[in-house]
């Protein structure tokens, strides 16, 4: 003789059922967001490490620094063969011409930060953006001046940013970029150097002429 399911039972079977419908769903939901989470930390990472290279690289051919702030720097770097048609300009003669770049982070909106890069006198192009990021992006280090019969040895020191005219600026040999941004609920800090070997050269040795051919 078969017996029933009691009004009990199959209310005990019932929740049974629905704690573990919203376990599942719970799991499945915080793995998905983990997920997209990932994804979009992993995509910012790659537009600010993509940004960072693209400083590094037009630093270490710099000619000279113009300024520098924590939060912009300005140098000039020789402009080699021809430009492309989105940069809107191209260079022609028998030496390659000397152009000023500004990389510049700005405070879009209350919610947005981007960095800007400019050619010249040219209208700046944003070339990454984040939610938040910490004004302070650069760093910069000094050759100091020596007596090379005397000491041989490399020194330099930080640039105070308070000495924007005068010879530091000119002896910049170093700069040191600090990415430290938010998404989100994600943080990031990124973290590399380059060094601007043209200047180093041209400040040990001062008859060293990079126009000459």
């Amino acid at each position: 003789m078969k017996r029933a399911f009691t009004l009990i039972e199959l209310l005990v079977s019932f929740g049974v059922s629905v704690v573990l419908l919203i376990s599942i769903w719970f799991f499945y939901h915080g793995g998905s967001r983990t997920w997209k989470s990932g994804e979009q930390k992993e995509i910012v990472n790659g537009l600010a490490n993509t940004a960072l290279e693209r400083m590094v690289r037009e630093l270490r051919m710099a000619e000279s620094v113009v300024a520098v702030r924590p939060n912009a720097i300005e140098f000039q770097k020789f402009h080699v063969g021809t430009a492309s048609e989105e940069e809107g300009h191209t260079y022609t003669g028998e030496r390659p011409a000397l152009e000023t770049i500004r990389y510049e982070l700005v405070k879009e909106s209350e919610k947005m930060c981007r960095l800007d890069r400019a050619v010249g006198l040219e209208k700046a192009v944003p070339i990454f953006r984040v939610e938040q990021c910490n004004p302070e992006i650069f760093t910069a280090w000094v050759l100091e001046e020596r007596d090379l019969e005397k000491d041989d040895n490399v020194r330099m020191h930080p640039f105070d940013f308070t000495q924007q005219i005068g010879g530091d600026v000119g002896r910049i040999v170093l700069v040191g970029i600090r990415l430290a941004i938010s998404q989100q609920t994600d943080n990031l800090e990124i973290l590399t150097k380059a060094s601007l070997p043209s200047v180093y050269a041209r400040l040990l040795q001062p008859g060293w002429n990079t126009e000459k051919p």
